[in-house]
This record gives structure tokens, C-alpha cells and sequence, in this order.
């Protein structure tokens, strides 16, 4: 297991601020360094809690959803070490998909591939 640099850390305290209402006023304190510092000691990756924050903030999914209503996404709830495993899974899981989504509809686009009646009147087809 390699030791998590300071470039590590900032890395996902970054991705976790700029989902912030207010980015400006997040402040990297020592325990903020600390808790991530530990999590990644546990063996997650830097693109794994970059996948966490995300899911969180921008995936529909109906834990998301309950998350943000009940604003649970303060880094060290996020973070919270009893159930890290199960929340970078999904976030992982998501990441796959979403980009696999997202590439396919690049693909389509560059393509002009039809995509039915919908696609049609989306580019003014119909």
C-alpha cells in the first residue's frame, strides 16, 4: 500500500469542495487532511473518492437524492469509515456507467446515428 502524498489529498479535498454552495469558505484544516490521509491509508484511490463526491453531488440515484435533501455531504460523513466500502462501490459502479453513457452518446452524435423517432425530433427531423 503506497502512502498517500499531500498532492493525494488535496486532490480529493478539491474535487469535494467545488460541489460546495460555497467553494470559497471550505477550508483545508489539519483534520480535513487527516481524514483523508487516513481513508486513503486504507487502500481507496484518489479517483475513488473523486468517483464518491460526484456520485453524491450529481448522480440520480434515490440515496443521492436523500443525501443532498438532508445535506449529508460534508466530507466526513462522505468519508465516514463504517460505510466507505459500500458508498465507493457504488460510486465506482456509477462512474462506469455514466462514462460508458456519456462515450455512447459522443459516439451517436459524431455519428449522426438514428436513434428512433426521438432522436429524430431532437435534431429537428421530425
Amino acid at each position: 500500500m503506497t502512502k498517500a502524498t499531500d498532492a493525494d489529498i488535496q486532490a480529493v479535498f478539491d474535487a469535494w469542495r467545488q460541489h460546495r454552495e460555497r467553494p470559497d469558505v471550505c477550508k483545508f484544516t489539519k483534520d480535513r487532511q487527516k481524514l483523508i490521509r487516513d481513508r486513503l491509508g486504507l487502500g481507496y484511490t484518489v479517483d475513488d473518492f473523486v468517483a464518491l463526491v460526484e456520485f453524491v453531488h450529481v448522480a440520480s440515484d434515490p440515496w443521492c437524492d436523500f443525501m443532498r435533501k438532508n445535506q449529508y455531504t460534508g466530507l466526513d460523513y462522505l468519508l465516514r469509515r463504517e460505510k466507505l466500502g459500500d458508498r465507493v462501490e457504488r460510486a465506482v459502479i456509477w462512474k462506469s456507467e455514466h462514462a460508458k453513457s456519456e462515450l455512447k452518446r459522443i459516439e451517436e452524435e459524431a455519428t449522426g446515428l438514428s436513434l428512433g423517432v426521438l432522436g429524430q425530433f431532437r435534431r429537428g427531423g421530425l
